[in-house]
């Protein structure tokens, strides 16, 4: 048990260098953008079909390659502190968000909540997105990420202070963004499976 632990562990250090969770990213914000100019859900879904295949077989890309690395105690301690406060940060937003829909329905959320959420949905889903990009940065510990939640929030924050009702010109920029993301995380993926090669098998 404690050596599975410690793979998970030397697993979270190293997923910030694979790139899977920057296609994942970036085929969900293609996907949306996509998604927004076509008005198709097609294309959503499609992409959305493949960052989760794309997350599913990292165990038979990355796992195999972790087996001749070690790390620290000190290291895997501060992954597994890294992985809890990211999870609880996560359960804590999900709450809030489920304690936002049932209010909602049940009209108790105070009017000027309600104004200001109205007035600037695009500045709140794109400062929601950029939270999440940033907690999957304090998890992994790849720093590109905060950059990546800014990148996001600026598009979102402009659409929102320009006024501008060209859903086809938002959906394109969100569509690059996710673009520009996705192909990173296919640069760094090669990268990784350059650096870490697969293990040779024992006769």
């Amino acid at each position: 048990m404690e050596k599975d632990s410690g793979t998970e562990n030397k697993a979270l250090s190293l997923y910030s260098h694979d790139g899977i969770w920057d296609i994942y990213a970036g085929l969900l914000l293609a996907g949306l953008g996509i998604n927004m100019v076509t008005r198709s859900t097609v294309w959503l879904i499609v992409l959305m079909a493949l960052a989760v295949i794309a997350v599913s077989v990292r165990k038979y890309i990355v796992s195999p390659r972790l087996s001749n690395i070690t790390f620290t105690a000190e290291e895997q301690a501060r992954a597994r502190k890294s992985k809890t406060i990211g999870v609880i940060i996560l359960f804590v937003l999900l709450a809030l968000g489920i304690g936002y829909v049932v209010l909602s329905q049940r009209s108790a959320l105070p009017q000027s909540v309600n104004t200001w959420l109205e007035s600037n949905s695009q500045l709140a889903f794109g400062g929601l997105i950029a939270l999440i990009l940033a907690i999957v940065a304090f998890i992994t510990r790849a720093k590109r990420f905060y950059l990546y939640a800014i990148l996001i929030f600026t598009v979102f924050a402009y659409e929102q202070s320009s006024g501008s009702s060209d859903e086809v010109g938002f959906g394109t920029a969100i569509a690059a963004a996710g673009g520009v993301i996705l192909v990173w995380g296919l640069v760094l993926l090669f990268r990784f499976l350059r650096k870490y090669p697969r293990p040779k098998e024992e006769d």
